[in-house]
């Protein structure tokens, strides 16, 4: 829900770093920075947030936008959408 939030407080597109520092600030035992493919896993968790974000991405409740060397933007996917709606997340915040 904080990563759905973020992304809806952003003006409906969030950095990856962003996302991150948003993550950090709810949890600090995400990493703060931008974890690639082999981040370590978040304790309690099992998985790091780079492997959740792709299933996320996936299963599509983001949609991963990029643009020539710039980090990816991570938007709205149609299913966050349609599962949990914008109401129950602009509540969240």
């Amino acid at each position: 829900m904080v990563c759905f939030s973020s992304v809806v407080a952003n003006g409906g597109a969030v950095d990856e770093s962003e996302l991150y520092r948003c993550l950090n600030k709810a949890d600090p035992n995400i990493e703060d920075a931008v974890a690639k493919k082999g981040g370590k896993p978040v304790p309690g968790l099992g998985f790091s947030v780079a492997d959740l974000l792709d299933k996320a991405v996936k299963e599509q409740f983001y949609l991963v936008k990029t643009q020539g060397e710039r980090e990816p933007k991570y938007e709205l996917g149609p299913r966050a959408i349609l599962e949990v709606g914008r109401f129950h997340m602009i509540q969240f915040q």
